[in-house]
């Protein structure tokens, strides 16, 4: 292991994404699980065990990450504690609720010298990168994104009416922020209806709009069957659909090409996004913070403009 990368983490929220995915991804990279916060007696992981992020962050070495897993409300508290003691943070994604938060977090972070990741797995990804250097290579004239989960995990966070736990920070955010990602203008998506409005895990959300000059159409959230597509339509009417195009576990990805109504497929084998995540060199992390920061406050910002929207059409 190079000295350019974190070699110890403390856990924050030791629910099933952390158990099933986070934790896994760290040991697999031969990184040491420091320490656990949770107020589950059960929670520890076989790490020492702390009820609260001060605790862990007095007890624990100075070069210690926090890699934050609890509920999107917890974020913002438990990322400042962290931030303003210097520590490094990788907040699980969307990283904070309100665009007020995300602005603080991210001068936090500057001013202690702390770095401040959002944790999407799938940017460290060969399917993300092609995707983006298609987008730039050439923008397409029409984006049609379909991410649906036939059902959510039970007993979680995402059964809370809060806006801030809903599909659509949770699932939506994927998709807006690939779209950041690519340089594309979000403020002109609206949210045109939700089906199953009210009932925070069975919320689908239809979205639409314009990118700059680009059309947008998606629908995300929770269907009778798992989609998970993005798809480019060019001037020519050539496509370019990448499926699954956000997935963290390693395996196969395809990429359909559809030119004069001939599809062709091409094979990805994209390697297990949560550890690629967890071994990005430190270098990296800091030469890119300043653009890191600018998408994760322009995220949260239209993430908040559409929960408002959200909030409506519930009844």
């Amino acid at each position: 292991m190079t000295d350019d990368r974190w070699r110890r983490f403390c856990v924050v929220g030791v629910g099933g994404h952390a158990r099933t995915k986070l934790i896994p991804a760290l040991r697999a990279n031969g990184q040491e699980l420091a320490g656990v916060v949770s107020r589950r007696p059960d929670a520890a992981e076989g790490a020492p065990l702390f009820a609260t992020v001060a605790e862990a962050v007095s007890a624990l070495p100075e070069a210690t990450a926090f890699l934050i897993a609890s509920p999107p409300t917890a974020h913002f508290d438990q990322a400042l504690t962290a931030l303003e003691a210097g520590r490094d943070v990788i907040v699980e994604k969307p990283a904070f609720v309100t665009e007020s938060q995300a602005r603080r977090a991210v001068a936090a972070a500057e001013a202690s010298g702390a770095l401040l990741i959002e944790g999407f797995m799938n940017r460290e990804t060969t399917t993300h990168r092609l995707f983006l250097e298609e987008w730039t290579r050439e923008a397409p004239t029409r984006v049609v994104s379909t991410f649906t989960l036939p059902a959510v995990p039970a007993d979680t966070f995402r059964a809370d009416p809060a806006v801030g736990a809903s599909n659509l920070y949770d699932v939506t955010s994927y998709v807006l922020g690939a779209l950041i990602d690519a340089g594309a203008d979000v403020s002109g998506v609206t949210l045109d209806g939700v089906d199953e409005a009210g009932r925070p895990d069975r919320e689908r959300l239809h979205l639409s709009g314009l990118l700059g000059e680009v059309e947008f159409m998606a629908v995300t959230g929770v269907s009778d069957a798992y989609a998970n597509e993005m798809r480019l339509i060019r001037a020519d009417g050539s496509e370019l659909a990448f499926t699954p195009f956000v997935y963290g576990r390693p395996g196969p990805r395809r990429v359909l090409r559809t030119i004069d109504g001939v599809t062709s497929e091409q094979t990805i084998d994209d390697r297990n996004a949560f550890e690629a995540m967890l071994a990005v060199p430190l270098t990296r992390w800091r030469a890119t913070a300043s653009q890191r920061g600018a998408r994760m406050i322009e995220l949260t910002r239209q993430l908040e403009r559409l929960g408002r929207r959200l909030l409506e059409l519930r009844p």
